[in-house]
């Protein structure tokens, strides 16, 4: 049985409301992202085009708050024209398409920020359908890709909760610390093990610092959209996601993983089935 202190002591870590409601977020996300990944093709590349609109949304707003309709539609059309682009419908003119977009929005907008991070989007939009489409092996690296980054950020979350101890970054975000940096390379690293138990992977040496690369490019994803909300002002980038807050707050670390893993690729090998070499390398 568990002491009244030691109750109490959690319940003041982890209190039951929140908790509750980032369980419950999770019980409707997780088979819906389960069944979309596994039944890729079309309905994973719309869906990936929904989450990248929303993120885009959620961004532009932030900088924004008001009359960033334009700036939102026009960044869609560009996002939908990597799409076409990519599926070959009018594969002559999309990139000259989504030139002209950029330039547009760096023309009407001051800050370069919001330029940053519509163009981190477009290419997460894009590596993640270059990592789906590759092979057979495409829905397993994304399993591989989701675990290492909402791994380490489950990590992060649990053992700084536990722990506690000197602040990471105080001026940035000042409820991160120490241990739950460290904690984000346990989860990394032990959620990762998991799915290579499910999907028969080999756990190597490889895997295991692979992981731990990916869990902190994870953490500064998560630290650079901190500091990017204190510059706005603002807590969180919505609240489309009870318990988490807005899907920016959500998906900052994966954005991350699946850049660094889709330059990686890109750079190391010369190889357009992003997958299927990224899991040879780790083997």
């Amino acid at each position: 049985m568990i002491s009244d202190d030691l109750s109490k002591e959690l319940e003041q870590k982890f209190p039951k409301k929140e908790l509750t409601l980032r369980l419950a977020s999770a019980a409707v996300l997780l088979p819906f992202g389960v069944f979309v990944v596994y039944f890729g093709e079309w309905l994973y590349a719309l869906t990936l085009l929904g989450l990248c609109g929303i993120l885009a949304w959620e961004y532009v707003k932030l900088w924004q708050p008001h009359n960033f309709y334009k700036e939102f539609a026009l960044y869609m059309s560009g996002l939908l024209a990597v799409l076409a682009g990519y599926y070959d419908i009018f594969s002559q003119f999309h990139w000259i398409f989504i030139a002209c977009t950029i330039i547009v929005l760096g023309i009407n907008r001051k800050t370069p920020f919001l330029m940053l991070g519509l163009l981190l989007f477009s290419l997460f939009f894009y590596f993640g359908l270059e990592f789906r489409d590759s092979a057979t092996n495409g829905m397993a690296i994304i399993v591989m890709l989701c675990a290492t980054a909402w791994g380490g950020d489950t990590g992060a979350f649990i053992v700084g909760r536990l722990f506690g101890g000197e602040k990471l970054a105080p001026s940035i975000s000042p409820k991160k610390t120490w241990s739950g940096f460290w904690g984000a390379f346990v989860g990394g690293a032990f959620f990762t093990s998991l799915m290579c138990v499910f999907l028969a992977v080999p756990i190597t040496y490889l895997v295991i610092i692979w992981a731990s690369i990916c869990a902190f490019f994870g953490v500064m994803g998560d630290l650079l959209e901190s500091w990017l909300k204190r510059i706005a002002r603002v807590k969180d980038t919505s609240d489309l996601i009870p318990g988490h807050g807005g899907l920016l707050d959500r998906f900052d670390g994966l954005i991350f993983v699946v850049l660094l893993n889709g330059f990686f690729i890109i750079l190391l090998k010369d190889n357009t089935d992003f997958a299927t070499t990224l899991l040879n390398l780790l083997k």
